[in-house]
């Protein structure tokens, strides 16, 4: 990869996956306990609220999954799923141990989830894993570490019978491409191979049966949104989301109609139609108020009707959020501290 192409993927930090393993903490590791409340931690928490009155508790029925960051007795970080009501009761550790999990996705019937394990550090490959809701029955179904390839951000196919994720080369980023395999692992199919100047992550399987995800193409400084079918023809692009420099972070609603954006230029984190047109709503503004200097990743309630806000990444974390589509109603679910990577249960 040139200079420039690594420049414009730095400047592209809190949006770009591809940046995922540049995380400034050495290791990780889990209590492998469950607990009626999140467990405590030395790292600051971004407030509530960016007034002395705090958020409310959220009215919106639902459960959230989302990863919690921690520390262990030794004081390693320390990455594990969790699942809390929006109320903030039926708080549940669901993993632990010495990996560190990450990027959790719910089955399209809620009884599973998909996500990420691996090391913590610069260079370490992630693996796929799924289990079930509970926690229970713990599967890895990718083994890319030795080739070496690094599996990330995945998401379920409509039906829960395939998994969709970005593939990438560890030490290589630019190569980045979208694939698809069975839930038991089988079957590996590459959907997109994008050119060596561009990136392709974040896959969401939406109900048409299409496959949308973000490309970033650094040498041109601009961000997108494409949609393909799970055997790779149809590839189209959808719309633009802005300039590196602008566009922090998406999320495309179940129906792929609306898109949750956040821009750097406005702080704003807002809902537009894919299509264009119709009144932009905002979310949270400034961002910057709630999350602090951590890039907002939302998760659509199954309705629509809600959104759950959280850091994104390794950019931050924050408190879980609860916010109306229409932008009314911001809240705050009790006791959860240090959370990112939020996902509605389906109901």
């Amino acid at each position: 990869m040139d200079s420039v192409v690594g420049s414009r993927l730095r400047v592209a930090v809190i949006c770009a996956l591809v940046l995922l393993t540049m995380l400034a903490l050495a290791g990780c590791g889990g209590s492998g306990t469950t607990s009626e409340s999140p467990p405590a931690s030395s790292v600051a928490v971004t407030s509530a609220s960016p007034t002395e009155t705090p958020l409310p508790t959220p009215n919106v029925a639902g459960t959230i999954a989302f990863t919690l960051y921690g520390e262990d007795g030794s004081g390693q970080a320390d990455f594990d799923i969790c699942v809390v009501d929006t109320d903030g009761t039926d708080f549940r550790e669901l993993t632990g141990g010495d990996a560190c999990e990450s990027y959790p996705r719910w089955s399209p019937d809620g009884k599973k989830i998909v996500y990420m394990q691996g090391p913590l550090g610069d260079g370490n490959p992630q693996e796929l894993w799924v289990m079930n809701a509970d926690g229970s029955g713990q599967v890895q179904i990718t083994d890319f570490a030795t080739n070496p390839l690094s599996s990330r951000t995945p998401d379920w196919s409509p039906d829960g019978a395939k998994v969709v994720f970005s593939r990438w080369i560890t030490d290589a980023p630019e190569l980045a491409g979208i694939a698809v395999l069975n839930a038991d692992g089988r079957h590996l199919r590459i959907v997109t191979r994008p050119e060596r100047t561009a990136v392709d992550y974040w896959p969401q399987w939406a109900a048409d049966g299409r496959i949308y995800f973000c490309r970033l193409k650094p040498e041109g400084g601009s961000s997108y949104v494409f949609r393909v079918k799970p055997d790779g023809t149809g590839l189209e692009r959808v719309m633009k989301l802005g300039s590196v420099d602008q566009f922090l972070s998406y999320r495309l609603s179940p129906n792929a109609k609306l898109v949750a954006i956040q821009d750097a230029k406005t702080g704003r984190l807002e809902v537009l139609s894919v299509r264009g047109g119709g009144k932009r709503v905002t979310l949270i503004d400034p961002v910057a108020d709630y999350l602090g200097e951590a890039a907002a990743d939302v998760a659509w309630s199954p309705d629509q009707q809600a959104v759950a806000i959280a850091g994104l990444f390794d950019t931050g974390f924050t408190r879980l959020f609860v916010v109306n589509a229409d932008g009314s109603g911001l809240s705050a679910v009790p006791g959860v501290d240090l959370a990112r990577d939020p996902a509605w249960r389906p109901e």
